[in-house]
């Protein structure tokens, strides 16, 4: 009889304790939400690699992984004194181009028109002279008076003093009539030719400035002050943190529960704090869950991939961080929320 009693109370402890675990599971570890999709993946942003456009050595880089860069804010230059020296160069041939097209241009003052004037009239007596000492040499020498190598040094004279006039003549004739358009043309082009070579040096000085080209942090730095870098090398790698999302993978009875806009929810290691998002695209072609997931089986399952955009106005969250997503259901029935 005793022993029946034990068994029966024995049984009713059973019973009892079966029973809170079913009201403690029920009440602290509630069915999965049928409303809701899970999914998990990791935060990315928006990310622009800062390279080198040209070789020589880095200076001025003075900014640490984690710093914030503006748009246009200058972060770093590469130090080339050959392209000062020759931007330099191209500058004074542009100068003295002009200073030849301006001269042109203007025509001869009147002052060098009176110099060329008084060149003429001082050939013009040169001229005469020589052909006087001409005229007497020649019959000095048909007389038998004076030498072969005498009279031939008067007839030089002579033939210079010819020359000399007709280039004063020539000279005076060029001051009067002006410029020819054609050279005046010719040397306006050389300006213009000077100045593109001026151009292209100085966009070759200007690259040597290294710009952000958004506001960001500096996520990688990968050169430090002092190397010499090479064009095309990767500087740094600047994130910008307002442009943040998620990619999750979602299996086929999922998707149709999933639209364009539709609410998200998500946390992040090291917080409790549940961030906002939105679904911004849906793969229109399923893959094979890539290698990042963790189990074979679930590698083994198509997926389709979903990007989420996030909020991350505060700049909280990071590239990197895994986030365990929730997905509102677009409707309760398969094919509702197809998008």
């Amino acid at each position: 009889m005793a022993e029946h009693k034990k068994r029966k109370l024995v049984i009713a402890v059973l019973v009892a304790v079966l029973a809170s675990g079913s009201f403690l599971v029920w009440r602290y570890w509630p069915p999965a939400d049928q409303n809701t999709i899970m999914a998990s993946g990791t935060i990315e942003t928006m990310k622009v690699e800062l390279n080198a456009k040209n070789q020589g050595t880095l200076q001025g880089f003075s900014l640490k992984e984690g710093d914030q860069v503006k748009a246009g804010q200058l972060v770093a230059r590469i130090s080339r004194n050959d392209l000062v020296a020759q931007k330099e160069r191209d500058a004074l041939n542009v100068e003295i181009a002009r200073n030849k097209w301006n001269d042109l241009q203007s025509g001869a003052t009147e002052q060098e028109r009176k110099e060329a004037g008084a060149g003429v009239n001082i050939a013009q007596v040169t001229l005469d002279q020589a052909k006087k000492d001409l005229e007497r040499a020649e019959e000095l020498f048909s007389q038998g008076s004076l030498a072969q190598t005498e009279i031939e040094a008067v007839r030089n004279k002579y033939s210079i003093a010819r020359n000399q006039l007709a280039t004063a003549e020539a000279k005076l004739s060029l001051i009067e009539e002006g410029t020819r358009i054609d050279q005046i043309k010719a040397a306006e082009n050389q300006v213009k030719l000077n100045q593109a070579v001026l151009k292209s040096s100085q966009a070759v000085l200007e690259d040597l400035n290294l710009y952000s080209p958004i506001d960001g942090i500096i996520q990688t730095k990968n050169r430090e002050n002092g190397e010499f870098v090479s064009l095309g090398s990767n500087l740094a790698t600047i994130s910008d943190l307002t442009k943040c999302w998620i990619n999750v993978y979602v299996p086929t009875t999922d998707l149709p529960y999933i639209k364009i806009g539709g609410k998200v929810t998500f946390s992040v290691s090291g917080t409790e704090r549940v961030f906002e998002g939105t679904v911004a695209e849906i793969a229109s072609k399923g893959e094979f869950t890539p290698k990042s997931i963790q189990t074979a089986e679930e590698r083994a399952n198509i997926v389709y991939k979903v990007k989420i955009n996030a909020d991350n106005k505060e700049g909280l969250l990071k590239p990197g961080m895994p986030a365990d997503v929730v997905i509102e259901k677009n409707g309760t029935e398969p094919g509702i929320g197809a998008s």
